[in-house]
């Protein structure tokens, strides 16, 4: 399982109007997504295919996204398109569902590849 390429960034800002506008100020193309079933959203294009997402501090909750409630201003990361296939996936379900997980309990399996290992 290896890391393919990055599919976007996101940041979280205390004032995102101001945040916009110094990005704007720097060259970045600001544009505004819709999202069917949620609030629209501030992106800063870089050229045709990357975008970095910008959240203020009023975005919604997302309870059980990646752990987090809401956006924290000040945070940041960068998702990744990854090389993982369904059978790599399907062999930590197993695990899971077997015995030898049975002393396995309210813990988070991360199925990053590796993605979050100290280097």
């Amino acid at each position: 399982m290896g890391i393919k390429g990055i599919d976007h960034w996101v940041i979280v800002a205390g004032d995102l109007e101001r945040t916009l506008a110094f990005y704007a100020t720097l060259g970045f193309t600001v544009a505004w997504e819709d999202r069917p079933g949620r609030p629209r959203m501030a992106t800063l294009r870089i050229g045709d295919a990357q975008k970095i997402n910008v959240h203020g501090p009023d975005a919604p909750a997302r309870p059980g996204y990646l752990g987090a409630g809401r956006p924290t201003v000040g945070g940041a990361d960068f998702c990744l398109e990854w090389e993982g296939t369904v059978d790599e996936v399907a062999a930590c379900v197993v695990f899971l569902a077997s015995d030898e997980a049975s002393y396995v309990t309210g813990a988070n399996l991360n199925l990053s590849g590796g993605l979050f290992l100290d280097r």
